[in-house]
């Protein structure tokens, strides 16, 4: 019974270690910060320069197979489709949603433990995405309220992170965690559907 019991536990440490690897791997593997080349896609889209905008997605394509997989989205065939309809309102429109799964997919990883270290500089990354689709969250109605909720929220959730010997016990420190980004994961879809 026991080296049953060990060998599920070692199987699921070994499953764990995996999953995070894989999160990390995939991030690490990117030789531009996904920012900067959101950054840059937003600008082409705006000029409506489709061959830079479909090169600069050569450089998140370890994400891009991610979120297809994951969240079960082709950005860049949702990309290439829209450039050649020439709607380019629509392309910025897959672009902020670009942007908004890897927000997603970044605070799912630190809530649910796919991301054990270094949570601070994740939730850095995942605002700094955030300060991209911001001026989309606010033009929709309510929009001012929703952004600077989700602003406190996100500098919240960094000096949680960033002191984790902070004043609160680590538990208290959990809870608090899990229920922002809770929130949070529930606030950005509401603001992104």
């Amino acid at each position: 019974m026991r080296l049953i019991l060990s060998h599920r536990i070692l199987f699921l440490c070994i499953f764990m270690c995996n999953s995070i690897s894989v999160f990390s791997q995939l991030r690490s593997e990117l030789k531009v910060a996904p920012d900067k080349v959101f950054s840059a896609m937003i600008k082409y889209a705006e000029k409506e320069d489709s061959v830079n905008l479909i090169k600069s997605m050569k450089h998140i394509d370890p994400l891009l197979i991610r979120f297809q997989q994951q969240y079960d989205r082709d950005f860049k065939l949702i990309i290439k489709e829209d450039l050649k309809e020439g709607s380019s309102s629509d392309v910025l429109i897959v672009i902020n949603d670009l942007i908004y799964t890897d927000i997603i997919d970044i605070l799912n990883g630190v809530k649910n433990g796919e991301i054990e270290t270094n949570k601070g500089v994740w939730i850095k990354i995942a605002y700094k995405d955030y300060v991209l689709i911001s001026p989309y969250v606010v033009s929709v109605d309510n929009g001012f309220e929703q952004d600077r909720l989700l602003k406190n929220n996100f500098h919240k959730l960094m000096s949680i992170h960033s002191s984790e010997s902070g004043y609160l016990s680590n538990g208290e420190n959990s809870n608090i965690n899990s229920d922002l980004l809770t929130i949070m994961i529930e606030l950005l879809r509401k603001c992104m559907s």
